[in-house]
């Protein structure tokens, strides 16, 4: 249910959307790492984005919850 972020460069906004492209976690961030909690998702496929302030894309990635 949950997972941390290292190494960010501030500040950015993180943001996870499930597969129908809602936002169900966003944030922005102001220190090099980030706890995140999905224990209240349902087990699925999760898109993690990373942009900096201009809104420009860092980093994607594919989360994968499982029991």
């Amino acid at each position: 249910g949950e997972f941390t972020v290292y190494g960010l460069q501030l500040p950015v906004q993180i943001q996870i959307f499930n597969l129908a492209g809602e936002v169900i976690f966003q944030k922005t961030v102001n220190r090099e790492q980030e706890t995140v909690n999905l224990s209240a998702q349902p087990d699925g496929i999760y898109l993690l984005n990373i942009s900096n302030e201009s809104s420009n894309t860092i980093a994607s990635y594919k989360i994968n919850k499982a029991k």
